[in-house]
C-alpha cells in the first residue's frame, strides 16, 4: 500500500511540474536555473536586476579544500554561419577568478560542472550575462 502511495505522488508530481524550456515567458537565468540550481537573490537596489546564483561546491570543498573546474561555451543555432562563431567566440572572456560571459542570442549557452551539466537555447536579442567565480555562478538577465 505505501508502496502505490509513492508511485503515485511521483506520477502526480512528474505532471505538475513543467518541463525545462517549455514556458515561452521565462528568462534565459529562469530557464537556466533548474539546470544548476539557481536561486533568485534579492534585487540590486541600483539597477533592480534579479540576480540568480548558485555555489558548485559541496560542503566537503567548503571544510577542506579541493579544486572545482566550470566549462562554458557558446555556440550559434545554424553551425554552417562563420559569421555567427566569430561574433559568438568573442562572448565569454577569463578573469582573475574565473569567466564572465555576455551574452546574446541566438545561441546555445553550455555550462558544465562536476555536479552539473546544462544547455539552453537563447532566443534571438535575448541578452544576459554568467559570471563564474571560484565556485560560484551568477546569471543576470538583461531586460534589454
Amino acid at each position: 500500500m505505501t508502496m502505490r502511495l509513492r508511485l503515485l505522488s511521483i506520477a502526480f508530481g512528474a505532471i505538475s511540474v513543467p518541463a525545462v524550456g517549455q514556458e515561452a515567458n521565462q528568462s534565459f537565468c529562469q530557464h537556466l536555473a533548474p539546470q544548476i540550481r539557481l536561486h533568485p537573490v534579492p534585487a540590486d537596489p541600483k539597477s533592480g536586476a534579479v540576480v540568480w546564483k548558485t555555489d558548485t561546491a559541496s560542503v566537503g570543498m567548503h571544510l577542506f579544500g579541493g579544486a572545482a573546474i566550470t566549462r562554458v561555451s557558446v555556440s550559434p543555432l545554424d553551425k554552417t554561419n562563420a559569421a555567427e562563431f566569430v561574433r559568438l567566440e568573442k562572448a565569454c572572456d577569463i578573469t582573475p577568478k574565473g569567466a564572465t560571459c555576455h551574452l546574446e542570442g541566438p545561441a546555445t549557452f553550455e555550462i558544465k560542472t562536476r555536479r552539473f551539466e546544462a544547455s539552453v537555447t537563447m532566443a534571438a536579442g535575448e541578452r544576459a550575462d554568467v559570471d563564474v567565480r571560484n565556485t560560484v555562478i551568477l546569471c543576470r538577465d538583461d531586460p534589454h
